[in-house]
């Protein structure tokens, strides 16, 4: 089976005061990176408010990516929510392969 792409927004809870965040920064990143180094993270970007990270992810399943992304140090603590969008190419490349936009 080939892996999914999955877009998450991982939103900071914005009832948690920077200290929490802090305290578990390092691990985070570490952790992040591991997930780069799997392969299940493809991409990952900072939103520019602060409020999170949006990431490109590839698992079989949206499920399995959650799983294997509730490890993160965030998750594992509530400060992060998670919100995952499996997606799939652009449907107009099809038609335009076909000649339909022609």
């Amino acid at each position: 089976m080939n892996p999914m792409r999955i877009f998450v927004i991982a939103r900071r809870n914005p009832s948690r005061p920077q200290e929490d965040f802090a305290k578990h920064s390092v691990a985070e990143v570490k952790t992040a990176f591991g997930f780069v180094a799997e392969g299940l993270v493809r991409e990952i970007y900072s939103m520019a408010d602060g409020g999170g990270a949006i990431l490109v992810c590839e698992a079989e399943s949206a499920d399995s990516a959650r799983a294997q992304l509730s490890r993160l140090p965030f998750c594992q603590n509530g400060l992060l929510d998670l919100e995952l969008i499996p997606v799939v190419g652009y449907r107009g490349f099809h038609m335009a392969s076909e000649g339909a936009l022609t």
